[in-house]
């Protein structure tokens, strides 16, 4: 009869318990400093042009909603000029590529048809001495059946 075991509780218990404090403390530190920190800083800045916006006189809004606009299509339009400076890049690489590459794939094509060449010779020189024993035991049994067919 067959037995089915179970894995002990404790097997499935992490093998380390106990942090390194070090680390740990340098990890905690770190995540403040790169995390929360400037994560609260934008949230203050955000809140404090929130608040900003909603105490400004009236008759000011206009004013400040035209320079939130020009800041944001001086944003849009770096984002734009970084988009035309990559694409324009792409183009002139692959432009340069397309000039130069047809030489080196002829020169690989040129190198591949010698390789098959060279593969074809070998192969046909290997298997020539088959060729010629099996076509010689051939001709000697068409030779036996041609004597006993007399």
């Amino acid at each position: 009869m067959l037995k089915y075991t179970t894995m002990a509780q404790n097997d499935l218990q992490p093998r380390y318990r106990q942090r390194n404090p070090y680390t740990h403390e340098t990890h905690r530190r770190q995540a403040f400093w790169q995390i929360y920190f400037p994560l609260v800083v934008f949230l203050a800045l955000v809140l404090a042009g929130a608040v900003f916006v909603i105490l400004a006189p009236a008759g000011q809004s206009s004013r400040y909603a035209a320079i939130a606009l020009i800041y944001m299509i001086v944003i849009l339009m770096v984002f734009v000029l970084l988009f035309i400076l990559f694409a324009s890049a792409s183009i002139f690489a692959v432009r340069q590529v397309l000039r130069i590459s047809p030489f080196y794939i002829f020169q690989a094509q040129e190198f591949f048809h010698k390789v098959n060449r060279r593969i074809k010779l070998l192969s046909d020189q290997s298997v020539e001495p088959v060729l010629r024993v099996q076509s010689a035991a051939e001709g000697m049994r068409a030779l036996g059946r041609s004597f006993r067919m007399r």
